[in-house]
């Protein structure tokens, strides 16, 4: 790696921070018990005559959460009382208050609402018009196309293809990505053949009766896949561990390679021995 023209290679975090880089990261890295200003300023606290100065750091909080329109987020909040697209909000900040000269944003806009990230958009901008280099990471070509003028596909830790955005098509980016043609990504396989001595005909028989008005079933034969969706509130995840035991308290009866199952409010799915 070369900054400025030289080659850089940095020792540790703060190191990075103290030489122009800052990372966003993707999983949150914020202190929770901290305050938003903690958090913000961490390693650029401002300090009076060996004394942290809370006035400066309020006033350098507020002016860098300008960028985004949150009220709620306030200087002396503590981080684990946000909601989390309001934490990466903070997590983006901690990186604009470095006043950094490179900034890597990894998957920045993965828990935003879509206000934010137009917001985030606009903040990217006007950095790039200042001087500020931007690498952003993302598997999503629309906000590639947004934002970015050059372009790199990294697959299986290698640099595959890179150059103007201008000069590439979508579908060009995906085979980079993906490794093969867009019309050949999902190429037509044949059928499973059973490598087990269960019968083919056999399925995992599956009524859900407690969380429906009326009886639900999902047939799992063998070599094929279902799929469940729904509200986190309809208890979707607990139906689907319910065969492995995981989830006692559903609901519901099923039978696993054809024996005999359990059934009743409490009692967990299971398969024979």
């Amino acid at each position: 790696m070369e900054i400025g023209g030289r080659r850089y290679a940095p020792a540790s975090p703060i190191d990075a921070r103290r030489h122009g880089i800052a990372l966003i990261h993707q999983e949150l890295s914020l202190a929770p018990h901290l305050t938003v200003a903690e958090n913000i300023l961490m390693g650029l606290e401002p300090a009076r005559w060996g004394w942290l100065d809370r006035e400066a750091a309020q006033r350098k909080t507020i002016e860098v959460l300008q960028s985004f329109h949150h009220p709620e987020i306030r200087p002396n909040r503590r981080v684990c009382d946000l909601p989390i697209a309001a934490q990466q909000v903070v997590e983006i900040c901690r990186a604009m208050a470095a006043r950094a000269n490179i900034i890597l944003m990894d998957e920045p806009t993965s828990s935003l609402q879509r206000d934010d990230v137009a917001h985030l958009f606009n903040l990217i901008r006007r950095l790039r018009d200042d001087g500020v280099s931007i690498i952003y990471i993302s598997h999503f070509l629309e906000e590639v196309r947004e934002i970015a003028d050059t372009y790199t596909v990294l697959r299986d830790g290698l640099s595959v293809s890179h150059g103007k955005l201008s000069s590439v098509t979508n579908d060009e980016l995906i085979t980079h990505m993906v490794g093969r043609s867009v019309d050949n990504l999902f190429p037509a396989r044949n059928a499973a053949t059973a490598t087990s001595s269960a019968p083919r005909s056999d399925p995992l028989l599956w009524p859900i009766r407690k969380y429906t008005a009326g009886e639900q079933r999902a047939d799992c034969v063998q070599s094929t896949m279902v799929g469940t969706s729904g509200l986190r509130s309809q208890r979707g995840h607990d139906q689907v561990a319910s065969p492995s035991g995981d989830h006692a308290g559903v609901g519901g009866e099923g039978s696993v390679r054809g024996g005999a199952a359990c059934t009743g409010p409490t009692a967990p799915f299971s398969a024979p021995a």
